[in-house]
């Protein structure tokens, strides 16, 4: 009887371990990967946003965007923007992790 609650516990935590995981390597690839153009917190510095760089933290940029449409970006690049593409850098499942991670780079709106 007590192995079952045992073996439900450990079943349990494989999830949120495997999400801690992929936060972090989302996080390695971003610092690696995007934090020189998108900023530390996906705001660009004054520079970069003139010439076109997104704020990825916007919560507007973030509503408009799909995972799959940041995930085509970041694998694809984006044609007359300075977004390069990353396919041949970055595995299938360091994009994902890093899409993921930039969800978490969303800000609160500013209350009116």
């Amino acid at each position: 009887m007590r192995v079952v609650p045992c073996i439900v516990m450990i079943g349990a935590l494989a999830p949120i371990q495997l999400a801690a995981a992929d936060a972090e390597e989302g996080a390695r690839v971003y610092k690696d990967k995007c934090v020189a153009c998108h900023g530390k917190e996906g705001a660009p510095l004054a520079p970069f946003a003139k010439i076109g760089v997104k704020d990825i933290s916007d919560p507007e940029w973030q509503d408009s965007k799909g995972d799959e449409e940041i995930r085509k970006a970041v694998a694809e690049g984006t044609p007359e923007t300075l977004m390069r593409a990353f396919s041949k850098e970055l595995e299938p499942d360091q994009i994902d992790a890093l899409v993921a991670f930039i969800r978490t780079l969303r800000r609160e709106p500013a209350r009116d």
